[in-house]
């Protein structure tokens, strides 16, 4: 094994020290067998840019002095400092929730809705880290991507279908992957979708075959302004999934105006883990987040969310901050 200097070839798109000159960039200090190998450990932390690609130099680091390791508890200490590691590790890699289930799509288009594939991408996941994904649909309504099917978009969803029950209603239909999850649920009675957009609940039918799906008997689907309808019986379970990007700096303030409406009993807002992070930040609470702060963040913002009774949800949020900040870092915002 040898150790090697990469750097990143793609033009950084902020303004920083080594947006135009490559020599003054940060390096990024890799062990591996070869130069190869070393370009591809570095393909993995920035999929993005795997076309720019990087510039690899063999490397030899200062001269390091290896002290006596010593028996007893130190170095009992030393393995246990390691078995945290590496069950550190094994979480970043597993996610907290039961992976969503998909159903068959295919390419279509209706209107101005549009879904392709690609085929194949290393992307984050939500709660987990860098990962190799296939079978990749993007949903787009001209140029915004409104969903795909990477494991961030599902890991961020997978909470939510846990409690769906008696009267469920999802605002946002997408690709209606939640939908084919939520109506399998025996503890599912009624399904409401909530879309503005009757063209996309056209898509549907163009890209899947929804009608086939079990527990399709329960759906109502409803073209409607999420702000404005209110429904007609009582909703156990709330959904709100009406955003193009994740932290959307609206979902606060627009998750209490469509819960005024639909009065439901428990609520989940996609992306609601950024905002509880958020709050943290504003309240200037020291790391790591408590159960007692996100419900006290439930309190302040009088939402009825979902994993209130969870101790380690906090944990969750900020596993999840933290991915999508990394994902930020690695396509160089």
């Amino acid at each position: 094994m040898q150790e090697f200097r990469c750097t990143r070839n793609a033009r950084y798109q902020h303004d920083c020290l080594g947006r135009d000159d490559l020599t003054a960039r940060q390096g990024h200090y890799i062990t591996a067998h070869s130069k190869e190998d070393a370009w591809h450990k570095m393909a993995e932390r920035f999929p993005d840019e795997t076309e720019a690609g990087f510039t690899v130099d063999e490397w030899e680091g200062f001269d390091v002095v290896i002290g006596e390791v010593k028996p007893g508890r130190q170095l009992e200490s030393e393995f246990a400092k390691l078995k945290e590691l590496a069950q550190d590790a094994e979480k970043q890699r597993t996610p907290p929730y039961p992976p969503l289930q998909v159903p068959e799509y295919r390419e279509g288009r209706h209107g101005d809705w549009f879904l392709d594939r690609i085929d194949p991408i290393l992307i984050r996941g939500y709660f987990t880290g860098v990962q190799p994904t296939s079978g990749n649909y993007r949903l787009f309504q001209n140029k915004t991507l409104w969903m795909s099917l990477t494991p961030r978009e599902l890991e961020s969803q997978s909470h939510h279908v846990l409690y769906a029950r008696g009267h469920t209603v999802i605002m946002g239909l997408g690709m209606g992957v939640l939908l084919y999850n939520v109506i399998a649920r025996e503890e599912v009675e009624k399904v409401t979708v909530v879309e503005c957009d009757r063209n996309a609940v056209e898509m549907l039918y163009q890209i899947a075959e929804p009608q086939s799906w079990p527990g399709w008997e329960k759906v109502e689907i409803i073209v409607a302004d999420a702000f404005e309808w209110q429904p007609d019986d009582p909703v156990d379970f709330l959904s709100v999934d009406i955003w193009a990007k994740l932290g959307d700096a609206r979902l606060r303030v627009e998750g209490q105006q469509i819960q005024a409406n639909v009065r439901a009993k428990v609520v989940a807002l996609w992306g609601q883990e950024i905002d509880f992070i958020h709050f943290v930040g504003e309240k200037g609470y020291e790391a790591p987040p408590t159960l007692a702060q996100y419900r006290e963040y439930i309190e302040a913002i009088s939402i009825p969310l979902i994993e209130s009774d969870n101790p380690d949800y906090p944990e969750y949020c900020l596993r999840a901050v933290e991915q999508v900040m990394m994902t930020q870092q690695d396509v160089g915002f």
